[in-house]
């Protein structure tokens, strides 16, 4: 887009402005290509392994109200807040302990 003039709002804003959460809005390209993908539902292992990640925070009285967990196949994913109380290694800790994560990705904000 460099030098030229944007043909649009919204591909100005795609360009200078962060979502609220802080991160930017996807290229049209990204959005083509998630659109064609679908959406990507669970299947029985990731739903169960899924439920036992969350069951696993709970039992360590971890509010998981406010963090999503996605799983594909072994790798388990992380994202939302924990509340200042709660220590990230305890998160961590829990979600490894959990037969079947093979690899965590953590990206939890106090």
């Amino acid at each position: 887009m460099s030098g030229q003039t944007p043909k649009s709002y919204d591909e100005i804003i795609r360009k200078t402005v962060p979502d609220p959460e802080g991160s930017w809005r996807p290229t049209e390209g990204q959005e083509a290509a998630a659109k064609a993908a679908g959406y990507q539902a669970l299947d029985a292992g990731e739903q169960d392994l899924h439920d036992r990640v969350r069951e696993a925070l709970n039992a360590r009285g971890i509010d998981s109200s406010r963090i999503a967990i996605e799983v594909v196949r072994e790798r388990v994913t992380l994202r939302g807040s924990v509340t200042q109380g709660t220590k990230l290694d305890d998160v961590e800790s829990a979600v490894h302990g959990v037969s079947g994560v093979g690899e965590l990705d953590n990206s939890l904000v106090f």
